[in-house]
């Protein structure tokens, strides 16, 4: 069997305002855009989130290291919790995936409005796929 790699990154607002995946703020529905980057990959590969509302985005790695490490003591398993602070400041996302496998990774802020729209958008954005 291949290889499990994690791909970690993360979205934040040093000024503390909350910023969020949209549709239902973390609750990962068919309208999200995490969504809308689900459809597009492989097969082999999972999503997990975690948010975390902090002034201080230097000790990011601290809780990043603490959330993994709860879930893996509860479930021996390397990944985020799926849930988020309320109105965090920091989302921090990992894709799962065995190797080898392709991802194309797309940020798009002020991204309310129609999903058709936000589809276009996206496309117009991906291209070049990061290979693992």
């Amino acid at each position: 069997m291949s290889e499990l790699v994690h791909l970690f990154f993360y979205v934040a607002d040093e000024g503390g305002t909350a910023v969020d995946l949209g549709g239902g703020v973390m609750d990962i529905r068919d309208d999200s855009i995490l969504a809308l980057v689900r459809g597009m990959m492989l097969d082999d590969y999972e999503i997990h989130y975690s948010g975390f509302k902090t002034l201080h985005i230097h000790n990011l790695s601290e809780l990043v290291t603490a959330n993994l490490g709860t879930q893996a003591r509860k479930f021996n398993r390397l990944q985020f919790s799926d849930t988020s602070d309320h109105s965090p400041n920091i989302l921090v996302l990992q894709i799962s995936a065995r190797i080898s496998f392709k991802a194309d990774v797309v940020f798009v802020s002020g991204s309310s409005g129609h999903i058709s729209r936000m589809e276009e958008r996206f496309r117009s954005l991906t291209g070049m796929f990061v290979s693992v």
